[in-house]
């Protein structure tokens, strides 16, 4: 989306390396899955059915949480009326009002849905690879300046490289890929760690 914006805007971009699918999950309310007796075992159908009535939580209006809501309430054949969509902030004050069940679910990357699901009080109802019509969907892309590439191809070409290496080592190698990894995310424990990493290494 924002090489796409950028370019409506003039600017001379283009994507050389695309480098992960749609990584988002739906996190929910703990209880309030329970309450409808639901689980990530239910029919998809099922899980964004229960979406009509929930007040869902988005960063900003326009926001790509919002979009994807917006989204996922047309799949399931509801009308976006049904649901609420509330633009409330940053995910610290999302996981808050999660927790308060002011929101019942809210749309982030890992490592979001795993930390509210060890904390308790969240769970990932739709995962990022089952989402419809995105589980496929460019997430991470490398771009550049087309004047820049122009003057720089081998420069280019090896950072595009070094970016697709990576992409095949974590595919190949998920156990040292999360190793290599720990030192950046100190704060997580492993549990969390861990369930983040494959849920982004699945759609890699």
């Amino acid at each position: 989306a924002d090489l796409l914006n950028n370019a409506s805007r003039g600017a001379r971009m283009i994507a050389i390396q695309a480098m992960m699918y749609e990584t988002q999950d739906v996190v929910a309310n703990r209880q309030w899955v329970q309450e409808l007796g639901l689980s990530q075992d239910s029919p998809l159908q099922e899980r964004l059915e229960a979406l009509k009535g929930a007040v869902i939580g988005a960063t900003s209006a326009g926001a790509s949480s919002e979009l994807l809501a917006r989204f996922l309430l047309r799949e399931a054949g509801l009308p976006p009326e049904q649901a609420q969509i509330v633009p409330i902030g940053g995910l610290n004050v999302r996981q808050a009002a999660l927790q308060r069940n002011q929101i019942q679910a809210y749309i982030a990357s890992p490592p979001a849905g795993p930390q509210a699901a060890w904390e308790g009080f969240g769970y990932v109802l739709i995962p990022s690879h089952e989402l419809p019509g995105f589980s496929r969907k460019l997430h991470g892309i490398l771009s550049a300046n087309t004047d820049w590439l122009r003057e720089n191809p081998a420069i280019a070409t090896r950072v595009a490289t070094a970016f697709a290496k990576a992409n095949n080592y974590v595919i190949e190698h998920p156990e040292e890929s999360l190793e290599l990894l720990r030192p950046f995310f100190p704060n997580l424990i492993d549990e969390v760690l861990r369930a983040s990493f494959y849920n982004v290494q699945a759609q890699t």
